[in-house]
């Protein structure tokens, strides 16, 4: 009887069965948690479309593969700039702009427009003996002025007020400028000086402008 049995087993002998899953029929469920790693995945099998809204964090992405923001590198303290396109050009920060104040005159030069914004022109000129002068005018009436510590509070238009004249070497000085109507306003820094301190036949003004 053993000896039966053990033919009956030596004769069918022991089998394994391997099942190889069919195309398509491996659902989630079928995968155990934390099975699939990165080596299972293929080039490029996880694409944006793939990926969750808002579900990848900055600890996710290599930032050295991003091209720059556009006008990122100049907005990080553009703040308030109204000309900011670019911020290191920009000629405007919260509406006031900047400009530079250049004159020279030979003896003898009629009255040149140096400056000229919100309203406030400045007119330099220098005479046959080298005396520099420089007036104020504005297109507006009723508008503010100040400079140094006298001033003219009721510019109106067609009058002139006078800011520098037969000047003194070496002369620094300030204007200030309202338009009553709009509030536009001018704030002029300027160093003023004639042949006495530079060469001969030569009136010079350098100065700096803000306004808005």
């Amino acid at each position: 009887m053993i000896a039966t049995v053990a033919l009956v087993f030596g004769a069918s002998g022991v089998g394994y069965a391997t099942h190889v899953a069919t195309r398509d029929s491996v659902v989630s469920t079928s995968i155990r948690d934390g099975q699939v790693k990165g080596r299972d995945l293929s080039h490029g099998a996880v694409d944006s479309a793939r990926v969750r809204d808002d579900s990848l964090s900055g600890a996710d992405i290599n930032e050295a593969t991003l091209g720059t923001v556009p006008f990122a590198a100049v907005a990080d303290s553009a703040d308030s700039a109204g000309v900011a396109g670019t911020a290191g050009t920009a000629d405007a920060v919260d509406g006031m702009s900047m400009k530079s104040i250049i004159y020279r005159g030979e003896p003898a030069t009629g009255p040149v427009v140096i400056f000229q914004a919100v309203g406030l022109s400045l007119t330099a000129s220098c005479s046959a003996i080298d005396q520099l002068t420089i007036t104020a005018s504005s297109a507006v009436n009723n508008a503010i002025i100040r400079h140094g510590i006298t001033g003219d509070y009721d510019l109106d238009i067609g009058e002139a007020a006078t800011i520098v004249n037969a000047i003194d070497p070496d002369v620094t000085g300030q204007l200030v400028y309202v338009d009553t109507t709009t509030g536009r306003q001018a704030a002029v820094t300027f160093a003023a000086s004639d042949q006495t301190t530079l060469l001969v036949g030569e009136c010079f003004v350098a100065g700096m402008a803000t306004f808005g």
